[in-house]
C-alpha cells in the first residue's frame, strides 16, 4: 500500500513518501533525498520502493522540491528526526547540509548512512560522526572513465573541451570534473580546456553556457557534463547552432537521454545505475539496524554507454538503465 503524507514547514514541502505494509513496532527506514522531478532521483527511488518491498522494512522516502534547496533539505532532516526512525539514509544536497544532517541524526542516537557518494565515511568521521555505509559510484573514476572513453575516439593532437560542472560546492560535481580533468592532462597533454564552468544541475543554465562558448570558441570538439540533466540542455544548443561536429560525453545514463546516444547526438554517458543504487542502500540499512554495519563503502558498477553498447540485447545493465 502507497500512502501520501506531508509536514508542513516554513520551507520545506514534503513530498513522496512510501510506507508498505508492515507491523506497527517495526523501525522506521528514513531516505531523504533530493529533487522528486529529476530523472536520476526518481529512479533511486523506485529502486528503494523495490527493495522495501523485498526487504518487507518499515521504509519512509521524503524528497525535496529541487536539487539546489540546502535549507529545505536540512529542515526536511530535522523534521524526519522528530520520527525517531532507526537509520536516515541521506543523499545530501551539498557535504555541509549532510554533516550537519548526521552531527542532528547522530545526536539522537539515530544511524545514518549516505547515498550518491555525496558525504564520504571519512569527512563524517572527521567530525565525530559514525557513518554505518556509504553507497554510490566512485564519482572521481566516473570522471577518469569519461577521459579515457574521450581519449579513445579523439583524433585531434590537442583538442578543446568544454566542461560543465554541476553544482558549485557539491561533493559529487567536484569530483566527477577532477577525475576528468586529471585524466585528460596525463592522456592528452595537448588539450586545451576553454572554460569549467558551473551548470548547477540546471538544463537550461547548461544550454545558454554552451551556446555561449559555441560562439566564442568555434573550433571547440567536445563538451564534457556532469550529468545528463544538464545534457538535455546542451544537445539542444548544439543542434541549434548546427554544430553537430561537437561531441559530447556525459553521466548518469538516464533512461529518457539513451535516445539521444542511438541518434548519435550525444557519444556517451557513463552510467551510475541509479535504481541498483536505490535497491543497494535498503539491502544495507536494514544491516545497519540489525547487524550494526558500519564504515562499509560500496561502489556501483559504472560502465560507459554508447551506442554499441546497447545493441548487445542480453547485456545484464540493461535491466538498471531505467
Amino acid at each position: 500500500m502507497i500512502k501520501f503524507l506531508s509536514i508542513s514547514s516554513l520551507v520545506v514541502s514534503l513530498l513522496l513518501t512510501v510506507a508498505l505494509p508492515c507491523r506497527a513496532e517495526k523501525p522506521e527506514y528514513a531516505f531523504i533525498l533530493k529533487a522528486r522531478g529529476n530523472p536520476f532521483w526518481k529512479s533511486i527511488s523506485d529502486g528503494i520502493k523495490a527493495g522495501i518491498s523485498k526487504e518487507q522494512v518499515n521504509g519512509t522516502i521524503y524528497q525535496i522540491d529541487e536539487d539546489r534547496n540546502s535549507e529545505s533539505q536540512l529542515n526536511l532532516c530535522n523534521t524526519v528526526i522528530q520520527k525517531s526512525p532507526a537509520i536516515i539514509v541521506l543523499g545530501a544536497v551539498t557535504k555541509n547540509v549532510g554533516l550537519e544532517c548526521y552531527k542532528n541524526a547522530a545526536a539522537k542516537g539515530i544511524k545514518v548512512a549516505d547515498i550518491d557518494g555525496n558525504v564520504s565515511i571519512a569527512e563524517a568521521q572527521d567530525v565525530g560522526v559514525p557513518m554505518s555505509f556509504s553507497v554510490g559510484s566512485d564519482n572521481f573514476l566516473i570522471g577518469e572513465t569519461a577521459a579515457i572513453y574521450l581519449h579513445s575516439v579523439n583524433n585531434k593532437e590537442a583538442p578543446s573541451i568544454l566542461i560543465i560542472e554541476g553544482l558549485t560546492g557539491n561533493t559529487v560535481s567536484k569530483k566527477r570534473v577532477d577525475g576528468f580533468r586529471s585524466k585528460i592532462a596525463n592522456l592528452l597533454p595537448k588539450a586545451r580546456i576553454v572554460a569549467s564552468i558551473a551548470g548547477d544541475w540546471d538544463r537550461l543554465k547548461a544550454a545558454t553556457i554552451t551556446t555561449d562558448i559555441l560562439t566564442k570558441e568555434p573550433n571547440l570538439n567536445y563538451i564534457f557534463s556532469a550529468s545528463d540533466v544538464m545534457t538535455y540542455g546542451i544537445i539542444e544548443s548544439v543542434k541549434v547552432a548546427k554544430r553537430s561536429d561537437v561531441k559530447i560525453v556525459s553521466v548518469d545514463a538516464q533512461a529518457q537521454i539513451l535516445s539521444s546516444i542511438k541518434s548519435g547526438k550525444l557519444l556517451a554517458t557513463v552510467a551510475q545505475l541509479p535504481y541498483l543504487m536505490g535497491t543497494k542502500s535498503v539491502t544495507l540499512a536494514v544491516k545497519a539496524v540489525t547487524e550494526n554495519l558500519s564504515n562499509t563503502s560500496e561502489f556501483t558498477d559504472i560502465p560507459v554507454v554508447t551506442k554499441e553498447f546497447l545493441e548487445v540485447k542480453d547485456n545484464p545493465v540493461l535491466q538498471y538503465l531505467r
